[in-house]
């Protein structure tokens, strides 16, 4: 076992010290800019205590180092790779090919970094696991339960008796790790039918990135994909004026990151709302752009079941736009 505790602090006072930085600087007590007490951050230095993950990512901001860069320093390549491995894992869950995913998380049980105490390790296999159990085995309740034990690893704050503390969330700075726990906890809310509970999850999401200090790059990966599932639980409650600010939203944000998956999906939920508020015309354009995003992307399948899709439900024969 792999054992990370008491690392973060000297880690952080060592990368300070490179960049010639007083402790007086970084904690920015008294300021309006304000992250800790001078002495709370000596106790993180010196591995009494750890940083919560706002603060860190706070602390990491100060320093001008992103958290790709700080577990760099802190774990090595080993971990990286491991975390890597993971990535691909859960993007395979994504595209909706189980069996891949199943069979290749498997195989990262033998890594030495698979029973880490790591809090970003822990939760990225809780999430792995917690997908398995919803998607391959539909126990979406005992899903709920995996999925609050991994967001309580790095914040008490975030799930309150059996329930989420929406207004902590929406208010504060959270890790990768747990935005993607609160989405598949919205995920799973939706199959069981907790529509309230899922829209409340992604409004506070958004709220929270709006206001986060993360790097960029991070939150255009995040956010469209936020909106897209707002959008999706919005034209379930026939709130077709709340799906069209919620895909232009994501709309906006995933053009400029270039996340263009997500961009044809928002796109397909945009013409959904045209339609619904009986505007086929618009309903073809955005349909028929959500088919060719599919199709210059070469995700030949899914531009196939749009294009069924939309002769099927809204009797709409759809054609690709060159350019």
């Amino acid at each position: 076992m792999i054992n990370t505790k008491d690392k973060t602090g000297p880690t952080l006072k060592r990368i300070r010290k490179a960049k010639g930085i007083t402790q007086v600087a970084l904690s920015k007590e008294g300021t309006s800019n304000h992250i800790c007490t001078i002495r709370h951050l000596r106790k993180i230095e010196s591995g009494q205590i750890e940083p919560n993950a706002g603060m860190l990512c706070q602390l990491l901001a100060a320093l001008g180092v992103s958290l790709p860069e700080f577990a760099l320093q802190l774990f090595g390549e080993g971990m990286i790779q491991f975390e890597n491995e993971l990535e691909a894992v859960r993007n395979l869950f994504i595209e909706g090919q189980f069996d891949d995913a199943e069979s290749r998380f498997d195989k990262l049980r033998d890594n030495e970094f698979f029973d880490s105490d790591n809090p970003r390790i822990v939760q990225s296999v809780l999430l792995i696991e917690s997908m398995i159990m919803a998607f391959r085995h539909k126990e979406y309740q005992q899903c709920l339960k995996e999925l609050y034990k991994a967001l309580r690893i790095t914040s008490q704050k975030i799930v309150t008796g059996g329930g989420l503390h929406y207004e902590f969330i929406a208010n504060n700075a959270l890790t990768i790790s747990e935005y993607r726990l609160l989405m598949l906890v919205g995920t799973v809310e939706e199959v069981l039918g907790n529509k309230t509970a899922q829209i409340g999850i992604l409004r506070a999401l958004i709220a929270s990135l709006d206001n986060a200090k993360i790097d960029s790059e991070t939150k255009g990966k995040l956010l469209p994909a936020i909106y897209f599932n707002l959008s999706n639980a919005l034209l379930g409650e026939s709130d077709f004026d709340g799906v069209l600010d919620a895909t232009n939203r994501g709309i906006a944000i995933s053009r400029e990151a270039k996340v263009f998956r997500a961009f044809g999906r928002l796109l397909w939920n945009k013409g959904c709302a045209h339609f619904y508020l009986d505007d086929k015309i618009a309903a073809l354009e955005y349909f028929n752009k959500s088919f060719s995003c599919f199709t210059l992307l070469g995700y030949t399948e899914t531009a196939e079941h749009l294009r069924k899709t939309a002769a099927e439900k809204y009797g709409i024969w759809l054609n690709y736009i060159h350019g």
